[in-house]
C-alpha cells in the first residue's frame, strides 16, 4: 500500500494557521501597503518566526482556503470576514497588498 501524508501536512498547516489569526487579533494597527508583483512582506513578518513568514505566504497563495476558516478570536469587531483578513487587510488592483500585523503575534 502507498501511504500520502499531504492531506494530513495540509491539514496541520490549516490548523496551525488558523490557531495563528485567532490568538493574534490584539495587535494594533496594519502595515501600509506594500509592492504587489513579488510581494513584499513587512519587517514584522521577516523578523518572525518561519511558522508566521509560511503563514503569511499561505495566506497570499491559498486565499481561497482561509476565506472559508471563520476567525474565532472576536477580530469580526473589526470587520474581518474570514481568517484571512487577520494576515491581509486589503489588496488593490494594481497587486499592492495592506498587510493585517495581527497574523504576526
Amino acid at each position: 500500500m502507498i501511504y500520502t501524508t499531504r492531506p494530513a501536512v495540509s491539514l496541520v498547516g490549516l490548523v496551525a494557521i488558523t490557531l495563528l489569526a485567532g490568538l493574534s487579533c490584539r495587535q494594533g494597527s496594519p502595515s501600509p501597503a506594500v509592492t504587489g508583483a513579488g510581494v513584499s512582506y513587512p519587517e514584522y513578518v521577516m523578523a518572525g518566526s518561519a511558522e508566521v513568514q509560511e503563514a503569511y505566504r499561505y495566506a497570499m497563495e491559498r486565499p481561497e482556503v482561509l476565506q472559508r476558516v471563520p476567525c474565532y478570536c472576536g477580530c469580526s469587531a473589526k470587520g474581518h470576514r474570514h481568517s484571512r483578513d487577520c494576515f491581509v487587510r486589503s489588496e488593490g488592483s494594481g497587486g499592492e497588498v495592506a498587510f493585517e500585523p495581527m497574523g504576526a503575534s
